[in-house]
This record gives structure tokens, sequence and C-alpha cells, in this order.
């Protein structure tokens, strides 16, 4: 009978084991797992120096980037993250060192600890408003780091140590969010208010360019020569109709 009960339980680890590396998928460059109807990133096969992550994979969400799942791909150099995702995992980014500009979506609320730890090519961040809390070390020895933007309050930070390593940093937050300080873990401060929007977008600059994240409708766009800009999704510049631009700000925009 003891015989008979080790034999059930060997089966049942061996048939749990399985049922694991089933639930490990691929789909394009990345690997992923499905858990309660939600998609988690937990590879990306670094072929690629641009990675579009997809907002939904088989008519799930993708609302998870899984720890380690870009860590080390070296000559990724642009990522783009859907605006459906929720939380960024340990050293999810770690070591990615070519990769220069990240905007983090307004849907993440959670970076974990050394998200984007040592990528010394990152020069500029935007963080969403929704993120409350990041890790421990997730932009620790980002060396080339110049300016963070923060569209929220002042997250929650781990241990601090948030920033380690760039001595020119600043970091730069909306004026109408309260909570802020003349310091955020140690790194100055500055107000600013964006000088225009590119219609329903907030527009802003990286070392005198200026680009709108239009989200999922067409990603990042350099806008500074409109109407004529540029679609990193589509690499490809778009000349928006005369009768879809309109003023905002001294801006023009597209209408959605």
């Amino acid at each position: 009978m003891k015989g008979f009960m080790r034999m059930s339980l060997a089966v049942l680890f061996l048939t749990g084991c399985l049922h694991q590396m089933d639930a490990q998928q691929t789909f394009g460059s990345f690997e992923y797992e499905v858990n309660n109807d939600e998609v988690t990133i937990t590879k990306f096969l670094c072929d690629t120096a641009e990675a579009v992550i997809p907002a939904e994979i088989g008519g799930l969400p993708v609302t998870a980037i899984g720890d380690s799942s870009f860590e080390d791909c070296a000559s990724l150099t642009t990522v783009n993250i859907p605006d459906n995702v929720a939380s960024i995992g340990r050293a999810a980014f770690a070591f990615c060192g070519s990769l220069t500009n990240l905007i983090i979506p307004d849907s993440v609320s959670f970076i974990d600890d050394y998200a984007f730890g040592f990528c010394t090519s990152l020069t500029s961040v935007t963080i969403g408003e929704s993120v409350t809390e990041i890790g421990y070390g997730a932009f620790t020895d980002c060396s080339g780091l110049t300016s963070v933007y923060f569209m929220g309050e002042p997250p929650t930070i781990e241990n601090s140590l948030l920033f380690v390593e760039p001595s020119e940093l600043v970091i730069y937050y909306l004026e109408d969010k309260p909570g802020w300080g003349s310091t955020f873990d140690g790194i100055p401060t500055a107000p600013f208010t964006p000088s225009s929007s590119w219609g329903i977008y907030s527009i802003y600059e990286v070392n005198g360019d200026t680009f709108a994240d239009t989200g999922s409708w067409l990603g990042v766009l350099y806008v500074d020569l409109a109407p004529w800009v540029y679609c990193y999704d589509m690499e490809s510049w778009l000349l928006i109709p005369e009768e879809q631009i309109g003023e905002d700000g001294g801006w023009a925009y597209a209408s959605q």
C-alpha cells in the first residue's frame, strides 16, 4: 500500500512538472506563461535591437514583464512597453547596455529591484503616473542617466539607493503633483510643465528633440517636423492629413 502511495505521489509530481513545462510558450521573440488569463513575458530571445512587447497574446492581455526576462540583452536599443503592463520584474532589463531611452506607461504600478540596473547607455526615463513603488537599485549604475521624468506623485522606494552612480542626474516632476521636495533619493529635483501637447498626448524633450507618446495608437512619435512625424513602430515618416491637424498651444496635432 505504501509503495502504491509513493508511486501515486510520484505520478502527481511528474504531472505537475509537465504542466509547468507546457505553460512555457513562445510568441515571436518572446517566451511567456499564462496565469489566471493574464500573460507574463518570461524571456526575450535578444534577436533584434528593437523589442515591441505585444499588448496581448492569444487574446489575453500582457500584464507583467517577468524577472530577468530581458537581462543581458546587450544589443537591445529600444523597448516598447504596452499600456496594460502592470509590473516589471526583478532585474528584468538589467545589463541591457545599449538601451538609450525608456518610457514606462501609466499602467505600470510596480518596478522591482534592479529592474533597469547597469543600463549604462540609458540617458532618459519617463515614469508613468501610476507607479507607486520602485524596488531597491532599480536604476543603479545607469551612469549615462541625466533626466528622469515622473508623471505622478513620488513613489515609495525600498531602502533608498534607487539611483546610484549618475552625477548629472536631475529628477523632473509635474508642478501639479503634490509630495515632491527639493531632492528625491538624494537626487536634485525640478518641476516642469509640458510646454504644449500633441493632441491628447503629452510631449517631452530628450536632448533637444521633441517626442509624443501616443500609447497603443502609433507608439512614440518624433514631432519636431509636424505635420511630418516619424513613427518608430512603423519605422517610417507619416504625413498627417490637413483635415486632421488642429492647434493646441501652438503645436500641430492629429486626431486619433
